[in-house]
């Protein structure tokens, strides 16, 4: 099994990899799949910084929880050790129901909330890789 710093790594890298691919998905327009790749960089970097802080990010089962994600994110690296601005506690969950929606209904995402996204993505994505001393 990988140890805690392996496993981040490997998340800072599909960090990255989902954050190009939504960068490449709003230059193509392709918006819902910009969402997407937007929300999945946000996850694997909070799962990487969680991961750096030696915090615990599977449940009983070995799996990763999205909604365990949020909340430890939140509870240890926003509260407790204040690494993180306030404001970034809704960044997951506000994220994922953008998600959501692009990937289950039927009105499509527009090039203005794509960029809305993505923006906040961006900004989430560069605190992490900075605080944490990841290669952005």
């Amino acid at each position: 099994m990988m140890d805690d710093s392996g496993l981040a790594a490997l998340y800072f890298v599909r960090a990255r990899e989902s954050f190009e691919g939504a960068q490449s998905e709003l230059h193509f327009r392709r918006f819902n799949n910009c969402v997407n790749r937007c929300y999945y960089a946000a996850f694997q970097a909070a799962t990487a910084a969680l991961l750096v802080n030696g915090q615990p990010v599977h449940n009983a089962r070995g799996k990763l929880s999205h909604s365990r994600i949020q909340a430890e994110f939140a509870r240890h690296l926003i509260h407790h050790a204040a690494r993180y601005p306030r404001e970034f506690g809704r960044v997951l969950p506000d994220l994922l129901s953008w998600r959501q929606a692009a990937d289950y209904e039927i009105d499509t995402v527009v090039e203005l909330e794509a960029h809305r996204v993505y923006r906040l993505t961006r900004s989430f994505f560069d605190t992490i890789f900075e605080t944490e001393g990841a290669d952005s």
